[in-house]
């Protein structure tokens, strides 16, 4: 079947989007190399996206040196990006896309809402920049790749974790039609893939296992553990956590339950916190065997079988189902507990600008704003993961302040400092900026132009008046006092604290 354009490029959006449905980045990594062959050029190495919570899709390399590139990337970083020669797609809301990106869809033919979660599919050529995706010969390979995953998905043949002791890396042959194309799968070796496995297997090894408690000297248990890591990501609640659960197989009994960022060093400190007796048995030991459901951690952890413990991985373990499946009936409770929900915008006339010693009417004025900056934040992916919030609260656990330090508006805090700086990409506006170049009422902008004008300083609090609702700041930087109205501030601050503040 001889497909037109460009509806070959919508049924590759439709593709993409299927793919992603199949959620493969919660059984395997961007590390679990694959390769594609078809008819249309040499064989494409290609690796799932999304296992980090931070891109959801498939990156394919390609030409005669498709084996060296991942490595190249690994070892040098962001210099050899330049020298890869790629194609692949990543997911983005609609509402979040760049002005290319809209237009394309639109060559595509395809019309979007502002919610709906799409395919970005590019292609980059070496010493050149990534652009979207418009050859023939382009999109018909990427249909041949993303309809080769599926099919052999589909037909339960899909497998490419990385062996530990083989030099055959996993390939799908797709031929046929390209809508419905014949795939075979088998591993074999090509020129370079043994180099690449090994690259993989020595970056999959966890690099602070020696910084963890020392458990050679425990006692043994008697018993087999499941530990199951349920990844909660965009299609949930938007946020890169996962509740990391461990249970004991015979008994179903739960020994330990956390939520804690998508990261493998946090989620083996929990599993060596557990050995060491926190739990809820407050039992000390290593069990005989562990399985676990899940691949990234397993490849993690498998190095401490040299302390005896047989720990083998099996994703659909009978326990670990259960699992999942009463996690994801609870879900809305437990989204409910850990995230707002939209705030409703006040209703007030913004086009009447307040007079200047209106306290009251400005802090109606900015009540919207705070509001607008929430709802944004909710809405964004990216303000909801670890990897941004740590810009803001460093190292810390950004959703243990935002619910320990609730009244002292933590989130308030965090999604104005989004909201005024924050940008995806380096080049891409932020959310204020965006605001400021709609058709805004006056009062709105007078507000929004106020903060985003603003200069940063380091500010010493030198008086609080929680009755009257303001705090006196001395400008650290400029050497004059200031006094700023706010009730929240004004209740909560010290006089000992200093604050740097936009």
């Amino acid at each position: 079947m001889k497909l037109k354009f460009p509806w070959q490029k919508f049924q590759m959006i439709q593709a993409c989007k299927e793919l992603v449905e199949m959620r493969l980045w919660e059984s395997y990594e961007n590390l679990d190399f694959f390769v594609v062959e078809t008819s249309l050029e040499d064989p494409v190495v290609v690796s799932i996206m999304g296992a980090g919570g931070e891109e959801y899709g498939i990156s394919v390399f390609r030409g005669p040196d498709a084996f060296k590139q991942p490595i190249m990337i690994t070892k040098e970083g962001k210099p050899a990006t330049d020298k890869i020669n790629t194609i692949g797609f990543s997911m983005v809301y609609y509402r979040d896309m760049q002005y290319e990106e809209k237009k394309w869809l639109k060559s595509c033919n395809y019309r979007a809402k502002k919610s709906d979660w799409l395919p970005s599919v590019i292609s980059k050529k070496p010493g050149e920049m990534m652009q979207m995706v418009e050859k023939d010969h382009d999109i018909n390979l990427m249909l041949y790749i993303v309809r080769g995953i599926i099919k052999a998905q589909k037909d339960g043949k899909f497998c490419p974790a990385i062996k530990n002791s083989d030099s055959k890396i996993f390939a799908i042959e797709v031929s046929g039609d390209i809508s419905e194309p014949d795939v075979e799968v088998t591993y074999k070796s090509f020129p370079g893939s043994e180099e690449l496995l090994q690259m993989c297997r020595d970056e999959m090894v966890y690099d602070d296992l020696s910084a963890l408690p020392d458990i050679s000297r425990l006692p043994k248990l008697d018993q087999t553990w499941v530990v199951v890591p349920v990844y909660v990501t965009s299609k949930d609640i938007g946020n890169d956590n996962c509740i990391l659960v461990i249970a004991e197989e015979e008994s179903h009994y739960v020994l330990h339950a956390d939520i804690i960022p998508m990261d493998i060093g946090q989620a083996m400190d929990v599993l060596f916190g557990v050995f060491i007796g926190d739990n809820t048995a407050e039992s000390v030991g290593i069990p005989d065997k562990i399985i676990i459901a899940e691949k990234e951690l397993f490849d993690a952890v498998r190095d401490i079988q040299q302390l005896g413990i047989n720990v083998s991985y099996e994703k659909k373990h009978p326990v670990a189902e259960d699992i999942r499946e009463s996690i994801a009936n609870d879900l809305p409770s437990f989204a409910g507990k850990h995230f707002l929900n939209h705030l409703d915008i006040p209703d007030i006339d913004l086009s009447v600008v307040p007079a200047d010693d209106d306290l009251q009417g400005w802090k109606l004025v900015q009540k919207v704003l705070t509001n607008k900056f929430i709802n944004f934040w909710h809405d964004s992916d990216d303000l909801r993961k670890a990897r941004s919030a740590k810009k803001f609260f460093g190292d810390s656990d950004w959703e243990y302040y935002i619910d320990e330090y609730d009244q002292m508006m933590a989130l308030p805090t965090y999604v104005t400092w989004a909201a005024l700086t924050y940008r995806r990409v380096e080049n891409k506006p932020t959310y204020v900026e965006k605001l400021l170049a709609e058709a805004l009422p006056e009062s709105l902008r007078i507000s929004l132009e106020s903060l985003n004008d603003s200069y940063p300083s380091l500010y010493q609090i030198i008086e609080t008046n929680g009755g009257a609702g303001y705090i006196v700041l001395k400008d650290l930087l400029l050497s004059k006092t200031i006094t700023v109205h706010d009730q929240g501030l004004s209740e909560t601050a010290s006089t000992t604290t200093l604050q740097k503040l936009k």
